[in-house]
C-alpha cells in the first residue's frame, strides 16, 4: 500500500477523530495487530498535527490502563476488549466520518510519535519522538532518515514486525514518507515472509536477531 492508497480512509479517520475533540498535540493510543488501518491511523494523526500512542496488545489490562491515562489518550483505537478510562473515547477500525471539521493545523508529513518504555525498573514511560510536533521537524527527521538508509520512492517495505515497536513501525511511515509501498504482515510467518520478499519485490525491512 502507499501514501496515496491510504489518504481517503485516512481522511475519514481524521474526521471522526476531530468530532472527539482530538487536535494539535492530543494523544490518540493505537491498539491493533499489524494492518492496514494502523497505517490509516497514524496518518490520520498527521492530519490533525495529533501524537500516535502506539500500543502493545500483548498488554494486560492494567498495563494497558497506566499507559491509557498517563498518555492521557483522547482516544483508543483498538478491536480489543478494553474498558477505556474516562475521558478516552473508544473507536474501531474501520470508523470513518464525512462530516467532521478537520481543525485548521499545520499537517505534519508523517506521524509524531509518543512511545512507551518497556518499564524494566517501573511503570513504563511516555517518550515524545522529536518534541512539539511540527511540520519542519517531522520533515526534518524523516529527510534525515532517508539520507542514512538510502530510502527512495523506489522502495518496497516489509511491515514483519510489530507495528507498535519504534523500529518495524517507524520506518513503515518512513517509507510512505518517501513515496515507497508498504507490505504488511499480520503476524511473523518465515516462510511467508520469503514468498513476500519474492513476489512483492520487497527491498528493505526492519528485523531483530533471534
Amino acid at each position: 500500500m502507499s501514501a496515496e492508497s491510504i489518504a481517503a480512509d485516512a481522511e475519514g479517520l481524521a474526521r471522526a477523530l476531530a468530532e472527539h475533540g482530538v487536535g494539535y498535540g492530543d494523544r490518540v493510543a493505537v491498539m491493533l495487530p499489524n494492518c492496514a488501518e494502523y497505517l490509516v491511523a497514524g496518518r490520520a494523526c498527521a492530519l490533525l498535527s495529533a501524537l500516535l500512542v502506539p500500543v502493545n496488545f500483548h498488554l494486560k489490562a492494567d498495563e494497558v490502563a497506566w499507559i491509557l491515562e498517563d498518555s492521557q489518550a483522547k482516544v483508543l483505537l483498538t478491536d480489543g476488549d478494553v474498558e477505556p478510562p474516562p475521558g478516552c473515547v473508544l473507536l474501531r477500525p474501520g470508523t470513518r466520518s464525512s462530516d467532521g471539521e478537520l481543525p485548521d493545523v499545520e499537517v505534519l508529513p508523517s506521524p509524531a510519535f509518543m512511545f512507551y518504555t518497556s518499564g524494566t525498573t517501573g511503570r513504563p514511560k511516555g517518550v515524545v519522538h522529536g518534541g512539539r510536533p511540527t511540520a519542519e521537524r517531522q520533515q526534518q527527521v524523516q529527510d534525515m532518515l532517508a539520507v542514512l538508509w538510502g530510502f527512495t520512492a523506489d522502495d518496497v517495505y516489509l511491515l514483519c514486525g510489530p507495528a507498535y515497536h519504534a523500529g518495524p513501525g517507524g520506518y513503515a511511515f518512513s517509507t510512505l514518507y518517501n513515496g515507497g509501498d508498504v507490505v504488511v504482515m499480520p503476524t511473523w510467518d518465515a516462510r511467508e515472509f520469503l514468498r513476500l520478499v519474492d513476489e512483492e519485490g520487497v527491498s528493505t525491512s526492519f528485523m531483530t536477531p533471534a
